[in-house]
């Protein structure tokens, strides 16, 4: 399938992914290599910023290497501080199949791991992180991260169906300087609501 998608063209290509549920995109975009996912990439839609907030994301990392590092799945959570001011944040999950559920990893009082803090903006109003003019951009640089290394991360988010919020590609870079290095893909499937109850508690942790 992956190969006979490599030679269609885009049309072709938007029919199919908008031909299966969320659950196949999700796990079929987990499988495919970077040329393909990058044109998804630079042919994907900016998502409303606001049908991501109050949702939790399921998310799995493409790069093989963050399986052994216990990072290929995460979660992404979206919240609105103010009228025009989106914030996110990441949920260290327990690695396993990417059939079987996601589940917390835990600290030692039994509480969810969260790290990763980060803004929300369209990318093409940020000019030092504008790669990608028709995605989101998730910026790290809050000064709420540690280590210091969490504060050079960049992730450029877009939807590969268009006006469908549910299931987002994503890609992440380390910045020093001006370079943009270590690029990574993640694929993002809507998990589930966050309830007034986490909100309250993770905006007087993290969002003070």
């Amino acid at each position: 399938m992956t190969s006979d998608l490599a030679k269609a063209d885009s049309e072709d290509i938007l029919e199919f992914l908008y031909d299966i549920n969320e659950d196949v995109l999700f796990k079929f975009l987990a499988q495919q290599g970077d040329d393909f996912l990058e044109s998804l990439l630079q042919s994907g839609t900016m998502p409303d910023i606001e049908e991501l907030v109050g949702h939790e994301y399921d998310g799995w990392s493409t790069l093989p290497v963050t399986k052994h590092l216990k990072m290929q799945k995460f979660r992404k959570g979206f919240l609105k501080l103010d009228e025009d001011f989106y914030v996110g944040y990441n949920s260290r999950m327990v690695t396993n199949d990417i059939n079987e559920g996601w589940i917390y990893q835990l600290d030692k009082d039994g509480k969810a791991k969260r790290w990763r803090i980060f803004d929300v903006m369209p990318a093409n109003t940020n000019p030092e992180n504008n790669l990608y003019p028709n995605s989101l951009l998730f910026d790290y640089r809050t000064g709420r991260n540690l280590p210091i290394l969490e504060e050079t991360v960049r992730d450029f988010v877009v939807e590969v169906r268009p006006g469908d919020p549910t299931v987002l590609l994503g890609k992440m870079y380390n910045k020093f300087g001006k370079r943009f290095v270590f690029p990574n893909y993640f694929i993002l499937k809507r998990a589930e609501r966050i309830s007034s109850e986490l909100e309250k508690r993770l905006r007087s942790q993290y969002f003070w």
